[in-house]
């Protein structure tokens, strides 16, 4: 019995040592993937807040179009403030897709 006993523990201490010594190479995908996740995640959670933010910032405030007196090139100054406003916010919702699709 005791020669049995031996066996597996000799059997048990292989395998231990085998599997324990596998994952080593990828050490650093492992720790990298708690990271990615968080990325990944927050990226996510941020698409809404850039849609709101385009939304209310620059598109919603042309629903009732009213001059004020302003003249037509303060008027067409104020309309590429927020047409480039609108293209940094889409650079920047691209960006959080690709970064979700990697």
């Amino acid at each position: 019995m005791s020669q049995k006993r031996e066996d597996n523990a000799a059997v048990n201490r292989h395998t231990v040592g085998g599997s324990s010594a596998t994952p080593s190479p990828y050490i650093g995908w492992f720790l990298l993937t708690p990271g990615h996740h968080t990325g990944h995640r927050g990226a996510g959670l941020y698409q809404p807040e850039i849609l709101e933010r385009a939304a209310d910032d620059y598109v919603g405030k042309y629903v009732q179009v009213d001059s004020g007196g302003l003249s037509v090139a303060q008027l067409r100054e104020i309309r590429s403030e927020d047409i480039r406003g609108v293209v940094r916010l889409g650079v920047t919702y691209l960006l959080t897709v690709l970064g979700i699709m990697v």
